[in-house]
């Protein structure tokens, strides 16, 4: 799965959008680090305007549009997730959720920090992805809007430039996409970004109503695929499982106590669950606070 600091290949595209105003909830799980640098807002506006864009261009290529019942599936999916997601602080619940659903066989998975998901009706039923197992996709990449991972990338890019200078959040993606050098030190803090998604898209598909034991076979299922290259963003799947594997007892007993409905709502709340999620999710986080 392509994370939301990796270019995005071209696409075909169909948007389905979830914009009503939800309540939400104390059971606040999965929420950014407060001491992340720039505003929500700039990245925001960067990712609608990267989303535009990419519009742009497939409706160049005629290649929009996706009606087919397997991606109504897919979209009902996406509902579950964003109704859990929804309870997941004031700013998730008025988020503008999006999903966007290719067929083009390069693509995968990916987010906008803007609330839109890109996922590829190829990739997942090439790979032969069950319904726990797409929520699990699902669920990845809204974990990275939720916990700002893009925000936090250009928190730490800021604390590794001088410190002489002020810098705007256009020089520092200036600094990341012209020095190689630069982008290679920052490798490991993406790398730990998508293994927090995966922590916490392990309990957000919970909390959506998904079996947890169920979701964790797409890592076996993604054996073989590319990590990322001469920039390797994502673990071996095997990296990975074994990761999730060690947030599963929390997930199980978070999924234990909501209604298993997809519908959001938990039996009662649990400090010590927030707290687990929070040392689980808490080496990216350490590192934003050493800017």
């Amino acid at each position: 799965m392509q994370g939301i600091f990796q270019s995005l290949n071209r696409v075909l595209l169909l948007a389905c959008l979830f914009a009503a105003p939800h309540r939400a909830s104390a059971d606040a799980y999965i929420e950014p680090d407060p001491q992340l640098g720039f505003s929500s807002e700039e990245f925001a506006q960067r990712g609608r305007e990267a989303f535009q864009q990419k519009l742009a261009v497939l409706a160049a290529r005629g290649q929009l549009g996706c009606t087919t019942q397997y991606c109504t599936g897919v979209r009902e999916i996406f509902a579950r997730i964003v109704a859990a997601a929804r309870t997941q602080g004031d700013k998730a619940a008025t988020t503008r959720w999006e999903l966007v659903i290719t067929t083009a066989p390069d693509e995968d998975a990916s987010a906008f920090a803007s609330g839109q998901i890109l996922v590829s009706s190829t990739f997942l039923q090439q790979h032969g992805l069950t319904q726990s197992e797409i929520a699990y996709v699902l669920a990845h990449e809204v974990s990275h809007i939720l916990l700002e991972h893009a925000r936090a990338y250009a928190t730490v890019a800021l604390a590794l430039m001088p410190h002489k200078v002020r810098h705007s959040l256009s020089d520092v993606y200036a600094e990341i996409d012209f020095d190689l050098g630069f982008a290679l030190q920052l490798a490991p803090f993406d790398m730990d970004a998508e293994f927090e998604a995966d922590e916490a898209g392990l309990i957000l598909g919970a909390m959506a109503g998904y079996q947890p034991r169920e979701m964790l076979p797409l890592f076996t299922k993604l054996e073989g695929e590319s990590t990322g290259g001469v920039l390797p963003s994502h673990g071996s799947p095997a990296e990975r499982l074994k990761r999730a594997e060690a947030t599963l007892p929390l997930a199980e007993r978070i999924y234990g106590r909501y209604a298993g409905d997809g519908s959001g709502a938990a039996d009662g709340g649990d400090a010590a669950d927030a707290r687990d999620i929070g040392h689980a999710m808490s080496p990216l986080r350490a590192a934003t606070r050493r800017r």
